[in-house]
Parts: structure tokens; C-alpha cells; sequence
């Protein structure tokens, strides 16, 4: 059928007539026309916001799902340690009653290692339940640290009492529910291994060990520690430096890390076998002291009031969620641009759209983005994408030109294949996404500007005479 074609009788096509009553008073003339396409624009976004609330709901699905693998497998994973925490015996004298009266009193001193090394090797693989897949993984950590026992004049610690036989070495863990096997050897004597942090530390979860005899060459002397932990964990693998220097390797299967933390690696290598990254940070990078006395650096760290940590997060390398999101915001540009396309082709060929089909067309748009969440829980993102895409593009376009014109179906077409195959486009450039975005709408804009060049805008609106037909009063096409 031809767009002559759309004023037979019985046609479902706007036609170039002139129509009376309240809808043509309130949308005579371009202005109140384009003003009332916005509010129709705007109702739309109800719609949308139904969508945008399904997909908070399957986002908060997979966080229950995530949380439901971190308790059967393991969570985010942080070592910390090792540590040496010896407790000592200060006497004191106090004035009590005008009397002198001697009290001891008990403190805990904890060391730093002056070297420490940590080698980690993780394996991942991805446990699903139902259309969500977790990353998850396997550690090996080998740790090697160096003590040198402070000097305690400069500490401001004298005449005091060690309680060797008390002293620790500890290694903190957040989540030791998953720990798989753990082991710690002092000077290379196998020691026995307790669970807890330490005795009276409180609040931070781990492992610990006898330290040993007291040292025979007083403070200065080296102890050499070496730490050998097996653990699950899910998402990321982190540590603290706690050395004086510390060197740290952490190598996976995983394609897609992400370095996180205060400390970049020195050295990386990612391909698509996996990762492999070391980090060197000196004690003077940091902002955790070398010991402590009555607090515990580790304490702190582990709970959160420290930023000194570094490790490696294994992204999804299409987050399903998070990329409907993204096109999700662009909804309302793109119900805009297509109402527009309509309302340009209309004025330029003299055809009307009544607002319902507007709203259908509007609905169908925002069907899409329902479509593609529905479908990307199940297929890979671009399959989705593309099948979503060329679904609301045939519905959008024949609807138009069977109930506009055929010119405007196929502007239509053009236009919404146009803007998704551009939303792809700025899915895969996240940080020239507002260039290229900014550049989208200039080229749109500047599109409409010469499509309605000719247009005269003042006459838009007016009654005008069919040809051997008297004037009827109302509202002319072009809406």
C-alpha cells in the first residue's frame, strides 16, 4: 500500500485530515504538539521504572546467591601475618594512701617482621545456581617472613618481665571457615597450630603458634617464620605488607583481574591463561608502625581502619546486570529520538500519529530492555542483545508503517537500528562512552535541524482546505 494509499476508508494509517475536539485544541500548533510528545515522553518513564525495579530485584537475587556460595564455599579472602605477640610484665610503683605499693601490670607487645614474602597461586572456576555464575577459587600461599626482636629502650620499655612461654606467632584470615590445611615451622621446627588469632586479640579471625624458647642472644636476634596455608574464597585475594619489606607474587587462571588495593604491582602479565603480578612496598609506603604495645596492627587492618592492603578481584567480564543497567539509562533518549522521527516524517509528508500509538510504540521500546535481561540470563550478552534488539525493531517498524506511513516506518527502522547498534558501541568504550554519547546526540540533533529546514513552524497547525473539499476546522496533520 502506498502512503496515498492511507486516507482509503477503513485504513489503520494516520491520515491528513483535519479533526476537531479537545485532543486537536490541545495539540494544535508545533509547540503544545512537541510539548505534549514530551509529556507523553515522560509517562513512558513509569514503564521503564517497572523494568529498572525487575532488574534491582534479579541484581539483589544474585547478591543472595553470592552470599549463599560465600557461607558453603568461602568469601573474599585477607591474610594478614604473620605476627609475633609476646606479653610482658611491667612493675611499677604508685602512690596509694601516701604509701609506695609495687603493682605489675600486664602488657602485650606486637613485632612486625622485618621481611616478608608471600607467593600465592589460585585456582578459579565458576559455581552456578540458576542463571547466576560466581567466580570462585582455590589458594596456595606459601608466606616466609624474617623477625628481628626490637630494641626496647627505643619502644620506652624497661625493666619489664617477658612471658616467653606465652608468646605467639599469629596469621589473620577473614573468612578461616575455609581454610583447607595450615602449617608453620619456626627457625624449621614444625609448630603446633591453634585456631584464633591469638589469645585475648579478639574480633580478628586466624591462626596461631607457640613462638618458642626466649631468645638466646637477646633482642636483635632473627627468627625466621615460614607460614604454608591452604584455603577457598570467592572474588578477591588480598594481603597487608606488614614487613619492613615485603614482596608479594599472586599468579592465577584467572583472565580478567583487577589490581586493587593502595599498591599497583611492579611487574604484571595478563593473557587469556590467566595473570601473574608482583609488588614491592616498603615499611615508609605505609601507614602501619613496625610494633605496638597494648594494640594490634593486624587488629586494625583486618577491620577495616587501614587502606595499607593490596591484592587482585576477579571481575565478570560481562556482567550481565550491570550492562542492562547501562542501557537501561538511555531508555527515555531513545523513546525521545523515535517519537521524534515520527513527528518529523509526520510534518514533512503531512501525517498525524495519535498519541495511542505513540504509547505503543513507546511500549514496545521499553519491552526491549525486559526482553534483553530475560534473555541474558540465559545466553551470552551480545546473542541477547542482538536478538532483543532485532525483535523490537521489526515489531516498532512495521506497527509505523502500517499505521503512519511507510516512509516513516522505514525512518523508524533506520533510526532504532541505528541507536542500538550505538548502544552496543558505548557498552564496549566505557571511557570514551560520553564522547561518543555527546557526539550521538549532536549528529541526531543536527539531522532533525536539516530534515525540517523548509518547515514553516508558524503555519504549522493552521486550518488548511483538501483539495475540492471545504475548510473543516480542527487540527491539521503532523503531529
Amino acid at each position: 500500500m502506498s502512503d496515498q494509499d492511507a486516507t482509503a476508508p477503513g485504513s489503520a494509517r494516520a491520515e491528513p485530515v483535519q479533526q476537531s475536539g479537545l485532543y486537536a485544541t490541545l495539540t494544535r500548533g508545533a509547540l503544545p504538539r512537541l510539548l505534549f510528545l514530551g509529556l507523553l515522553v515522560l509517562l513512558l518513564a513509569i514503564p521503564l521504572g517497572m523494568v529498572r525495579y525487575v532488574l534491582d530485584d534479579r541484581t539483589g537475587r544474585q547478591w543472595e546467591v553470592e552470599t549463599l556460595i560465600a557461607e558453603q564455599w568461602g568469601a573474599e579472602q585477607t591474610v594478614a601475618g604473620p605476627v609475633v605477640r609476646v606479653p610482658y610484665i611491667e612493675t611499677v610503683t604508685v602512690t596509694r594512701n601516701n604509701e609506695p605499693v609495687v603493682q605489675e601490670r600486664r602488657h602485650m607487645l606486637e613485632f612486625l617482621p622485618e621481611t616478608l614474602s608471600f607467593d600465592t597461586q589460585i585456582a578459579t572456576e565458576t559455581r552456578s545456581k540458576g542463571p547466576y555464575e560466581i567466580p570462585v577459587y582455590g589458594a596456595e600461599v606459601a608466606i616466609q617472613a624474617s623477625f628481628v626482636l626490637p630494641d626496647l629502650g627505643a619502644l620506652g620499655i624497661e625493666d619489664v618481665r617477658f612471658l616467653w612461654d606465652e608468646a605467639v606467632v599469629a596469621v589473620a584470615i577473614a573468612d578461616p571457615s575455609a581454610l583447607r590445611d595450615a602449617t608453620i615451622q619456626i627457625d624449621g621446627s614444625n609448630a603446633d597450630v591453634e585456631p584464633g588469632f591469638a589469645p585475648g586479640s579478639g574480633g580478628v579471625a586466624g591462626f596461631h603458634a607457640g613462638f618458642g624458647t626466649a631468645p638466646t642472644g637477646g633482642f636483635g636476634e632473627t627468627r625466621n617464620v615460614f607460614v604454608s596455608l591452604g584455603f577457598n574464597g570467592m572474588a578477591s585475594i588480598s594481603t597487608i605488607p606488614l614487613g619492613a619489606q615485603t614482596s608479594v607474587h599472586i599468579a592465577g587462571n584467572w583472565p580478567h583481574p583487577n589490581f586493587d588495593g593502595s599498591f599497583l604491582p611492579i611487574e604484571r602479565t595478563i593473557d587469556e591463561t590467566g595473570f601473574d603480578a608482583r609488588w614491592q612496598v616498603a615499611s615508609l609506603a605505609r601507614s602501619i608502625p613496625s610494633a605496638m604495645i597494648d594494640g594490634s596492627a593486624v587488629t586494625t587492618a583486618m577491620q577495616g581502619y587501614a587502606t595499607d592492603r593490596l591484592g587482585v578481584r576477579l571481575e565478570t567480564p560481562v556482567d550481565v546486570y550491570a550492562q542492562v543497567d547501562r542501557v537501561l539509562k538511555y531508555g527515555i533518549v531513545v523513546i525521545g529520538l523515535t517519537f521524534a522521527a515520527i513527528f518529523v516524517v509526520g510534518v514533512l509528508r503531512n501525517l498525524r500519529a495519535h498519541a495511542v500509538q505513540y504509547l505503543l510504540v513507546g511500549g514496545s521500546i521499553t519491552l526491549f530492555y525486559l526482553m534483553l535481561l530475560a534473555l541474558a540470563e540465559h545466553i551470552a550478552f551480545p546473542l541477547a542483545y542482538t536478538a532483543a534488539a532485532l525483535l523490537d525493531l521489526a515489531a516498532v517498524a512495521l506497527y509505523v508503517a502500517r499505521t503512519v506511513s511507510r516512509m516513516a516506518g522505514v525512518v523508524v527502522a533506520l533510526l532504532l537500528g541505528l541507536v542500538r547498534g550505538f548502544m552496543y558501541l558505548l557498552l564496549q568504550q566505557e571511557d570514551l562512552s560520553l564522547l561518543i554519547g555527546s557526539v550521538g546526540l549532536f549528529v541526531a540533533l543536527a539531522a532533525v535541524m536539516y530534515a525540517t529546514r523548509n518547515v514553516d513552524w508558524y503555519r504549522l497547525g493552521l486550518p488548511t482546505r483538501s483539495p475540492g473539499s471545504p475548510a473543516i476546522a480542527g487540527m491539521p496533520a503532523g503531529t
